[in-house]
């Protein structure tokens, strides 16, 4: 699972969050869930993990990205990143088994 935490407004990588992932299976039941490191590779920097699923199917994942704690450097953008955000995929199809 890779994830890319990225600026809205100015579309720059975001580093510092906490970046954490659960996966339902079609029945609504919780198969995995993970907190996803920053991993330092440059195409493109990214938050991710290998995650353990039981078998190939349809899966929700929900990704919650908690802000860093730093601030911007100005006073107009110090508090950008004020707030968490969770973001749901629903539908979405796995096969397992791949990296």
């Amino acid at each position: 699972m890779e994830v890319a935490v990225a600026d809205v407004d100015d579309g720059r990588f975001v580093p510092g969050a906490k970046v954490s992932v659960r996966v339902a299976d079609a029945d609504g039941e919780q198969v995995e869930a993970a907190t996803l490191p920053l991993l330092w590779h440059p195409v493109p920097y990214h938050y991710g993990a290998t995650l353990r699923l039981p078998t190939d199917g349809t899966y929700s994942l929900e990704v919650r990205v908690e802000p860093p704690t730093f601030r911007r450097h100005d006073e107009e953008n110090g508090d950008r990143y004020g707030g968490a955000v969770t973001v749901a995929f629903d539908d979405v199809d796995v096969k397992t088994g791949q990296f």
